[in-house]
Parts: C-alpha cells; structure tokens; sequence
C-alpha cells in the first residue's frame, strides 16, 4: 500500500528455498526494484502464498529445491473502466479443516466446471489456519468446508 500511494511501479527478482512438503522456507530479492516496500511486499506475499509441487529425487524421495522468479508490480490505470469477469461468475472452493486447525485437500470449480483456477486454493485456502472445528462432544474434527464467491446480475 506504501509503494501503491507513493505511485512506485517495479520488478523484483527473488529466489525461493523450498523444504520437501513444497512449502518456501526462505525468499531472498536477487534484484531489486528500487523499492523496499516493494521487494519486501514479493517476499511477503510469495512467503504466506506460494506453494509448490513436492519435488521428488530420482528414487521418488522428497527434496529440497530451489525456485528463481520475477513479480512486477503495476499501478492500474486509473481511467481505464473496471473488467468484469463473463456473468454469472461462481467461484466455489472446496478444502478440509483439519483438526489442528491446518487446511488440505483443496478444489476449485468455476461456474461448476472443475477445475478451476488453482490459485485461488493457495491465496485463500492453503497454508492458513482456521477455526478448529469441533463434533458435539467438543472433540477436534476434520471437517470438509466450501466457500462461494461470485458476481451475478441483481435484478432491480
């Protein structure tokens, strides 16, 4: 929001140290933007959301990997008219809490066909903790949850 306000635009280049559950456990900026804000808003950001394929060494084990990248950020052009996505559009995201409160096992569906985009799961679903959710007893529960966004026509 500081460089959004300050009207800075740039590219950062950025390495990524990924743990075998595909999970970056590191972000170092390799070049910088010319902006603190900004470098530190793509390590920030790459740190809570992205998520990687579990690499896997020639006898199937899990490994460690290393993930090279570029994010350029870019002021939106103040006049241009806001773009719709086509209408209806329902997003629906379909994950499990699991009972440490962790999520897993994460779909996406949009306007019912599956999949859909596989970035929504990791901006919004996985790697955050929820509530845990609990059966009458109070005992910690994997529960399966869905949540639903869309745009559709209001009639008047």
């Amino acid at each position: 929001m500081e460089a959004a306000r300050a009207e800075i635009e740039g590219t950062t280049a950025f390495r990524l140290e990924i743990d075998r559950a595909g999970m970056p456990q590191r972000c170092i900026v390799t070049i910088s933007s010319g902006s603190a804000s900004l470098d530190n808003a793509t390590c920030d950001k790459l740190m809570v959301r992205a998520r990687f394929t579990i690499p896997k060494d020639a006898r199937g084990r899990s490994v460690s990997d290393i993930y090279n990248g570029r994010i350029t950020w870019r002021l939106p052009d103040a006049d241009a008219p806001a773009q719709l996505p086509s209408i209806p559009h329902i997003m629906k995201v379909t994950f499990y809490v699991n009972p440490d409160g962790t999520t897993s096992d994460c779909s996406a569906t949009l306007n019912d066909v599956e999949p859909g985009p596989s970035e929504i799961c990791a901006a919004q679903v996985l790697g955050r903790h929820f509530p845990i959710q609990t059966d009458a007893s109070g005992k910690p529960v994997r529960q399966k949850l869905r949540m639903v966004m869309g745009i559709e026509k209001a009639s008047d």
